[in-house]
């Protein structure tokens, strides 16, 4: 993981440790980390849903993110390989 998206990663996994059981949108999380919005709704539906994040109505999610999740197990969501078939 390259630098510059290591540090994306750590203000994400940031965001959703001080805004866990929080409404937000995904909005913020590109204003919180710099990524693009298109960035934010692949993750959401590629990496996150159901794990970090919950969606409530259309445009409102919940974060749902264990708060015993390390940011070593949040940073590794974000690995293009699956580590799972690791």
């Amino acid at each position: 993981m390259s630098t510059e998206n290591y540090q994306n990663v750590r203000s994400a996994y940031s965001f959703f440790h001080e805004n866990l059981g929080n409404k937000i949108k995904l909005q913020d999380v590109s204003n919180a980390t710099g990524w693009k919005d298109s960035t934010v709704s692949t993750y959401f539906n590629k990496k996150w849903k159901g794990i970090i994040l919950t969606r409530v109505k259309p445009g409102i999610y919940r974060v749902c993110m264990s708060e015993n999740m390390s940011l070593e197990e949040f940073g590794e969501l974000h690995s293009q390989v699956d580590q799972r078939l690791r």
